[in-house]
Order: C-alpha cells, then structure tokens, then sequence
C-alpha cells in the first residue's frame, strides 16, 4: 500500500472466507482465536467442538444451536453450569417479540448472551442468496443455523436435513418433508430428541391417542413423572396467541399422566410449565397451559402420574389472542386494537365491532367545544371507546387511569400540564396532572382524596401533585398510602 494507506483487515475480520472452509472471520471461523488474527487456517487437525457436527454433550443440540457454544470457535459444547445465555433462556431479553436462537435476528449461537437486533439483517435473513447456492436464508439455506446466522456458507458435508438421504428411515427425506428437521441446517432427521425418542407431531384441534406404558423410560418433569414412562409430542406455535392447552380430559384417557413441555427435547432445564394430577383419586384428565408461547417448536411430554401409564386420548387447543389485542383491524374500520377502535372497550375484549352509534371519542366531531376532536387528541378520552369528551379534571389538564392496585409513575408534571387548580393543602406551583380512577372508587378515594362524577358511569378522581422537586412520583395505594401519611412508611421517590 502506499503510504498513509489504511491497512488491510486481518483475516479474521476482512468478510473473506480465506481458509474456504466455510466459515467466515472472527468468531465464526474455527481457525480465528479473536478478530485481529492475520490467519484463519486451522492450527490443529481437529475441528472445535462448536463446528465438528458432532452433539459433543449428548444434549440432542449439535454445534452453534446448543446453548454451550457462543460461536463456531468455540472448544467445548457443554453447558455452562448455573447460567443461560440469552439466546437460550426462553425470555425476549431484547423487547422485539422474538426469542431464542434460531428465530431471534440478534442470536448468532444458542450460547450468545446478547438478543439485541444487529443494526442490518444478518446475512440468514436478508433474503438474498448471499452463497449463489439457489438457497437463501434460515429455514432453507443448509449454511444457516439460525435466522442471527452470520454466514450462509454451506458446510463441506451436507447436514442431514440436506443431504438427499433418509438417515431415519421413516420415508421422508430431508427439510421440509421430514418433520425431525427444524431447517435445511439440521444435522439429525430425528431433531432435538436424537435416538432417545421418536417425537408425533400433534397439530392443534387434532385429537390423538396413545399409550405411555409402550414409551421410555428416560425423562421427567419438575413437578413430576419418575419411575413412569413417556412419549413425546412435537407441537408447533407458528403465530402469536394468547394461550394453547394440552389437555388430557378426554373420554379416551384412562391413566393418570404429568404433562410438561420443552423447548429442546432432551435438556430438562428448557422446560417451561409442568402440570401433575392429582394420583389416586379415581379420575383421570389433565390440563397443561403454555401462557402466550412464543412463536416455535414445544416438546410435550406425556408421563406417569403414579409410576405407572396407559391409555391417554389427548388435544391441543389453541386459544388465540383477543381481537383488540392483536395488531389486526378485525372488523376492517382502519382502527385496529384498543384504544384506538371505538369497538373495543379494553385490551381483553375479543369483539372489535363497532357499536351503531359511534362514541363522543370516535366521531369526527368536536363535542366539548374545546377546539379538539377524538381520542387521541381530546384530552377528555381515555380510549376511542369513551362517549364523553369533556376533560373530566378540568380544561386543559391531562388525566390519567390510576392502576389500582400497583404502583403507578407519573411520566412529569413539568410539561403540558396546566396550573388552574390547586387543592386544599396547596398546589398553586407548578402545574399538575388528573388521575382518574374507574374502580373501584372507594380504595382510589382513600389515597387521592375527594370523588368528583363527571357522568353516572365513569367516576372519576382528581388530584394536583405537588412535588418537593419537579421529576417523577410514585403513587401508592391502600394501608401503604395511609402509613405513608402517617409516616410509618415513606415511598421511595415521594414528592
């Protein structure tokens, strides 16, 4: 180069898979110890166990999808004890409705602890074609492991879930066809539960039976299944809902079970709800609920409840998310999900259609004369829903929905807010901000101060806070309110 020149990149951090293993740079490539390494050539004959396709830890996770390995350089596959990284600890660590490797965009292995979104899409998910093979992105392309895949390279041994070959010998060959394939990228047509079990994957709606004294005796749950035997269900949730159950309550069940539910075969610690009946009392049926599952694959396991199994008919029913609550314009009015449709009076409400006479809140008109017009702009509406514009704390003072119950911040009473009001104790400076509360009444009373009804449905409170400083103030309610009056008890942040 000539000089004053920028260097060139080292290999480990130049986008250039130099070595043609397929691997590319730091931390992907086996051969790169860290980003500055001048060579990605591999200085040992064997492969880390995070890039050799072996399931090292005999977890039923192999490579970068088991949570032991943060990268394809990384020695040692097995799990680190008393930890879970974050794009395998079943939580949406980075707020984006997404979570886990390999459906989490920020996950470049089931052991990266960080879910944050790159700022562009990885090269798994950008939809192009990035390795010209006719393949693009996470589930299709056999070089990405997951959706954060950092390189779509294909591997030099094509991973079983795209080889051509049935390695399971059950008639179906590779992803998509054979269902033990999460992805072209899969290296066991047998998925996640390996040898160990041969999962039926249940659709919602679609009753099943089976007999667990015919399974293994191999796992079980938190709340129970030892010394019984079990089979194990592959279920699918590809959209959000609200809730699924599996249920055992059915007039085909005779044997008293454990049902519990994994998100990785094999490895107890990803389990996620577990439900034990009640032994011995002559009745047998179960409920197993998935509270709002995230989109992906549930192992469900079907297990003794008394050390002994039996015929069980079982169902997954699917419950899904309330029409004004999920993000679609159900009744085609252009205003979906509360508070913005006037058809839904709260999030839970699974009926979105309009009522035949609009309300105050949602009628293209000016009701309270204030130079406003609808929620959310007239101060007066809680929600498209309300049927009464006028600011129920006075012109021009926002109010807010006091949570009864639980603590509630005031995001500032410095600004739009007005001043015309001041209570009994003070309150002239500076501005302040209404809390109305719904219900119930009495309890808000006791911590705020005196009713005021602004129409026979909706009661509402309202008090100005004066706060020794401008900034935040936490709201308390009941016995804890009263003790902080008296000062037995003083919030944190109290004005």
């Amino acid at each position: 180069p000539e000089e004053g020149d920028e260097p060139p990149p080292p290999a480990c951090a130049n986008g250039v898979d130099d070595d043609q293993d397929g691997y590319t740079d730091f931390p992907d490539d086996p051969g790169c110890g860290s980003e500055f390494d001048e060579g990605e050539e591999n200085m040992t004959s064997a492969l880390p166990q995070c890039s050799d396709g072996q399931d090292n830890d005999r977890d039923g996770r192999v490579d970068i999808t088991d949570p032991g390995c943060v990268s394809a350089a990384d020695p040692r596959e097995s799990d680190p004890e008393g930890e879970v990284a974050a794009c395998s600890n079943t939580l949406d660590d980075d707020g984006d409705g997404v979570v886990d490797f390999p459906l989490e965009p920020g996950c470049a292995a089931a052991g990266d602890d960080d879910e944050a979104d790159p700022p562009s899409p990885p090269p798994c998910s950008n939809g192009e074609d990035d390795d010209a093979d006719g393949r693009a992105d996470f589930p299709d392309d056999p070089g990405c492991a997951g959706v954060g895949d950092r390189d779509e390279t294909d591997p030099d041994i094509s991973p079983a879930c795209s080889d051509g070959l049935d390695n399971d010998r059950d008639g179906r060959v590779d992803y998509p066809e054979d269902t033990g394939c999460l992805s072209a990228a899969g290296e066991s047509e047998a998925g996640s539960c390996g040898d160990t079990y041969v999962p039926v994957e249940l659709e919602a709606g679609r009753e099943f039976a089976t007999d667990t004294s015919r399974g293994a005796f191999e796992s079980e749950g938190s709340c129970g299944g030892r010394g019984a035997s079990e089979v194990v269900l592959l279920y699918r949730v590809d959209h959000p809902i609200e809730r699924a159950l599996i249920r055992t309550d059915l007039p085909g069940t005779v044997a008293e079970t454990t049902l519990y539910a994994r998100r990785a075969c094999l490895d107890g610690g990803t389990e996620v709800a577990c439900a034990r009946e009640v032994a011995g009392d002559g009745v047998a049926g179960n409920v197993l609920e998935l509270l709002a599952p995230a989109v992906g694959e549930y192992y469900i396991f079907v297990d003794g409840a008394a050390q002994r199994g039996g015929a069980v008919q079982l169902v997954i029913e699917e419950v899904e998310l309330a029409e004004c609550l999920n993000a679609l314009d159900d009744d085609g009015d252009g205003r979906p999900d509360f508070p913005f449709d006037p058809g839904c009076d709260a999030e839970g409400d699974r009926d979105e259609a309009d009522p035949p006479t609009l309300p105050a809140c949602a009628n293209d008109e000016d009701d309270d004369g204030d130079g406003l017009v609808d929620y959310p702009l007239d101060l007066g509406c809680r929600a498209a829903v309300d049927d009464n514009e006028v600011d129920a704390c006075g012109q021009g003072v926002r109010a807010y929905d006091y949570p009864v119950g639980e603590a509630f911040i005031i995001d500032t009473l410095a600004m739009g807010t007005s001043n015309a009001f001041s209570g009994s104790c003070g309150g002239r400076e500076p501005a302040g901000e209404g809390l109305p509360v719904r219900e119930p009444v009495q309890r808000a009373a006791d911590v705020l101060g005196r009713q005021r009804r602004d129409d026979e449905q909706h009661p509402a409170l309202c008090a100005v806070s004066v706060p020794a400083r401008r900034g935040r103030q936490r709201l308390q309610h009941g016995r804890r309110a009263r003790a902080a009056r008296s000062g037995a008890h003083r919030p944190r942040g109290a004005g």
